[in-house]
């Protein structure tokens, strides 16, 4: 009986430090977005330094940087040696600009723009509507539009996790039946570089809005792409382009509620043969208590984009209204990332 007691005791014990860690997470993401913005992982790639080495450089108060400087290493950002010197622990090296896997822009946005949107998540859950709206007066992509810095960082987050992703994706579907693959909302165009990589014979369409693909040359150049992948400028709510074997939406249809991304689906459908192929890539949420990332940026979409993640379900209805059949779910080794194929009925 004691020792059933100790289990119990100890189960309690784990729980509060649990439900604590959880209430009190907040200050892990103010500490990293701190450190993020005062570059201290780029300050750190020679090696260990000690507060006042990095107070100087960051022009901060030694005392109060030492002590988050401390918190950090407790959380697992940083290393502290016995002379009191602070190093970057592996994970803190993806707070480096340079870091190919970088979370640097990524850190700073969610302690600052991203942090006060979640403030408004009643509001958001009262009323369906946007806290990213509530909190800056404005959708998110105006505020960019307004705010030239804060989009260089919000474009420099999309390219860090897209050029994380195209490799996988491109591996994870077999493209090689398509001759031409429109990437609707292609962003720089990673993925279709990396798809027409791949696969030599197909051609490619990046289409986006005139201010992103202006940006898209140079990788196309870069990836020697520029004879067989051209660049089209538009808006997907008003048309896409014809000619496509396949249409890809990557990371597009969960920015918007179902009336949106219903404009979106159907201006593709409009254009598409019956032979081609709709590509949608994004999280699909499993039924279940399973955690699942997705059921986490679904609330995250809600708040800052008004868009939502959707079960397999969910995208058979929006499909099947937008004059799809979906065809098939191809998962990818990315939690967040599946392949729903659909096909024009």
């Amino acid at each position: 009986m004691s020792e059933l007691k100790e289990d119990q005791a100890a189960q309690q014990q784990a729980d509060r430090r649990q439900m604590f860690q959880l209430i009190t997470g907040h200050w892990v993401v103010q500490a990293i977005a701190v450190a993020a913005e005062l570059g201290i992982a780029d300050l750190l790639v020679g090696g260990p330094r000690t507060p006042q080495q990095l107070a100087e450089d960051v022009a901060a108060d030694e005392d109060t940087l030492a002590r988050l400087l401390r918190f950090l290493a407790n959380v697992g950002i940083l290393v502290e040696d016995g002379d009191g010197r602070f190093a970057c622990s592996r994970l803190g090296d993806h707070l480096r600009r340079d870091h190919p896997q970088s979370f640097r822009a990524l850190a700073i946005m969610e302690g600052d723009e991203f942090y006060q949107a979640w403030g408004q998540l009643r509001h958001s859950v009262k009323t369906g509507e946007r806290g990213f709206d509530k909190a800056y007066g404005m959708p998110l992509f105006d505020y960019l539009a307004a705010h030239p810095a804060r989009k260089g960082l919000f474009y420099e987050w999309i390219e860090n996790l897209y050029g994380m992703e195209s490799p996988v994706i491109a591996s994870a579907y077999d493209f090689s039946p398509f001759h031409t693959i429109v990437d609707v909302g292609g962003g720089e165009g990673d993925l279709l570089c990396e798809i027409l990589r791949r696969n030599t014979d197909a051609q490619g369409v990046i289409f986006d809005l005139p201010m992103v693909v202006e940006n898209t040359g140079r990788k196309i150049a870069a990836a020697g792409l520029e004879a067989r992948c051209r660049r089209v400028a538009g808006s997907f709510f008003e048309s896409v382009p014809e000619g496509g074997d396949a249409y890809i939406l990557r990371h597009t249809i969960h920015d918007w509620n179902d009336e949106q991304a219903g404009i979106i689906l159907k201006n593709c459908h409009r254009v598409m043969a019956k032979t081609a192929r709709l590509l949608i890539l994004d999280a699909v949420i499993p039924p279940g208590n399973e955690w699942f990332a997705g059921k986490l940026l679904d609330v995250n979409m809600l708040i800052v984009s008004g868009g939502r993640e959707r079960t397999r379900a969910q995208f058979e209805s929006l499909l099947s209204a937008s004059g799809f059949e979906l065809t098939g779910v191809v998962p990818t080794p990315l939690p967040r990332v599946s392949i729903v194929e659909a096909r024009p009925i």
